[in-house]
């Protein structure tokens, strides 16, 4: 019986449970690889990097990371960001296989994973996001770029969406076709063959090619010129931007995993789980 005398949880009792929590899960893995997501504001520019070279793989810990910083820039003095990856071959090169062979049990966490860590999922974004891409773009990396709100890849830059090829989904890129021509989406997100970054820019998905390497500067010229405008008008206009994006699988899906997140993340999901165990009646908090 891990209940006091008063019928609640005890203190040790709630370590013991919180230890093995989804949350600490979180925290284990961001403490695993601390630096897998950069974040430095420079003039009023959130500077979000993706850094684990040479692929830029996302992990479960990198995407946790993600979404912490997404809510960092949403509650930051910070007036926009630009989101890129270490080095120039590679942005995003997708999800990080798993060490020990891929099951349907990690698909499952990987996809709940994507819809945390990806803006406009679990955290809807109040500020502008610029891209800065180079080399492989990759399943989620093609995902990501498509959510931002200006996109810059350096001349390598290939975007590839193979979920087809793999008969896997994550459901993400059914936004494609409101960001692009609905054939052209169709094309990439149906055939999953490589595009190129000369064709991205020419449907209207990049809005600006430079020499592999000057990416980020390009992408930081646009944010200090979005930073030196009226914050007010800049975060008013993206949101009356995004409104007009019809809302699919992605945002519905994302806003209910975040609810559930912070659920399962509650002192009450403790005291429930050890009142079953104890066979005692739960008090909830609230918390």
């Amino acid at each position: 019986m891990s209940a006091d005398n008063s019928g609640t949880i005890s203190t040790e009792a709630m370590a013991r449970l919180k230890e093995n929590s989804p949350a600490a899960r979180r925290k284990a893995l961001i403490a695993r690889e601390p630096s897998a997501i950069t974040y430095e504001s420079v003039d009023g520019v959130a500077l979000i990097t993706i850094n684990r070279p040479p692929g830029n793989w996302l992990n479960m810990g990198a995407l946790e990371m993600l979404h912490d910083a997404w809510i960092r820039l949403n509650e930051s003095d910070d007036r926009c960001a630009v989101i890129t990856g270490t080095g120039n071959e590679a942005f995003v090169s997708g999800l990080q296989p798993a060490d020990d062979g891929m099951t349907i049990n990690y698909l499952y966490e990987q996809t709940l994973a994507l819809y945390r860590g990806m803006p406009g999922g679990a955290v809807k974004l109040k500020k502008p996001l610029i891209g800065a891409a180079a080399g492989t773009v990759f399943g989620g990396g093609v995902s990501l770029c498509m959510v931002t709100d200006i996109l810059v890849a350096a001349e390598n830059t290939i975007f590839t969406y193979p979920e087809a090829k793999y008969s896997v989904g994550a459901g993400m890129i059914a936004k494609l076709p409101s960001r692009i021509p609905h054939k052209v989406a169709m094309e990439l997100m149906l055939v999953g063959d490589p595009m190129s970054v000369r064709r991205a820019y020419e449907v209207g998905f990049v809005n600006e090619i430079v020499p592999v390497g000057q990416q980020v500067e390009a992408a930081m010229r646009y944010a200090r010129r979005i930073a030196d405008n009226g914050p007010i008008v800049v975060s008013w206009f993206k949101t009356l931007a995004d409104s007009l994006m019809p809302e699919g699988p992605f945002e519905k899906t994302g806003q209910l995993l975040g609810q559930l997140q912070d659920l399962l993340d509650s002192d009450d999901i403790c005291e429930m789980l050890d009142a079953l165990g104890s066979g005692r009646k739960p008090q909830y908090k609230g918390k």
